[in-house]
């Protein structure tokens, strides 16, 4: 159990008690009648995400999932037996914690299921924590514009709000996956900036990080490399440096190697960031 969830199971039987004490106190029976209902239904709220992910994890993982992960993660098919559990765990929980909706004529299947999540679990598969915030994943069919429509002129492929939902589109998020090392996934792109966001800034600075004024320093540095067109980065990474290190991140799970080789202090912050080395012997 963890602490959150220990202190949820205190403070609301323990407010209930109140309830009764004052019941009793005064020689009434509606407190008591009030607080019984209010502790079913607390407890009923509090235990109904720990239920079901526990549901989740007693299920085989589906072979139908696997066989997306083994089609297209990379990342998965390179781990070992434990690690590739580990991954499908991660996987299993999410899908089990997130709420799915769909736009248009997108249909919620397996493969979607498992590729809009895929992201997480390689972006936080070394890390030892879960996102901070409970997130509906919105799927779109196509590209989309900043007002949600769906054009000939649409360009954005996908989207995270700071405490809302996580926008991709259909197309865009198979392509990312489909496409293994082109350093462009949609998908790592739109998870690596919930990792950003888990401290409550969205300024390319990831949680767990030792140094961060080694991380201000560098990302300036290389932000102006961007902009100068002398990265190896695509260009939308000029955009700030949430956008800076959401492209890094893309290239550091896709295409490490020209990234090592041409941005060796940047691709050393990842390796922080991430607590893994892709290209570790």
């Amino acid at each position: 159990m963890n602490g959150r969830l220990a202190l949820q199971l205190f403070f609301g039987p323990l407010a209930a008690g109140g309830l009764a004490w004052l019941g009793v106190d005064r020689g009434k029976t509606w407190p008591l009648i009030a607080a019984g209902v209010f502790l079913v239904v607390y407890v009923a709220l509090v235990l109904r995400r720990p239920l079901r992910r526990r549901r989740a994890l007693a299920k085989p993982f589906p072979e139908a999932w696997r066989t997306v992960l083994e089609r297209n993660v990379v990342f998965y098919t390179e781990l070992d037996a434990a690690g590739r559990a580990h991954f499908e765990k991660n996987v299993q929980l999410m899908v089990a914690d997130l709420d799915f909706e769909a736009v248009g004529d997108v249909a919620l299947d397996d493969e979607l299921l498992v590729l809009s999540v895929a992201g997480a679990a390689v972006i936080f598969h070394h890390l030892g924590i879960e996102p901070k915030v409970r997130r509906t994943i919105l799927l779109y069919p196509d590209n989309f514009d900043d007002e949600y429509d769906s054009s000939k002129h649409a360009d954005i492929l996908g989207m995270v709000h700071r405490q809302g939902p996580i926008v991709f589109s259909r197309r865009a998020l198979k392509n990312g996956w489909n496409r293994k090392t082109d350093a462009s996934n949609v998908c790592i792109h739109e998870w690596a900036h919930v990792l950003d966001l888990d401290d409550g800034f969205a300024d390319g600075v990831p949680v767990l990080v030792d140094d961060e004024a080694k991380w201000d320093e560098i990302l300036a540095e290389e932000l102006e490399r961007v902009r100068r067109g002398r990265s190896a980065l695509r260009q939308y990474a000029g955009t700030n440096r949430a956008e800076l290190f959401a492209c890094a991140a893309e290239a550091f799970f896709e295409k490490p190697e020209p990234l090592k080789k041409k941005h060796a202090e940047l691709y050393g912050l990842l390796v922080e960031a991430f607590r893994y080395d892709p290209l570790a012997d």
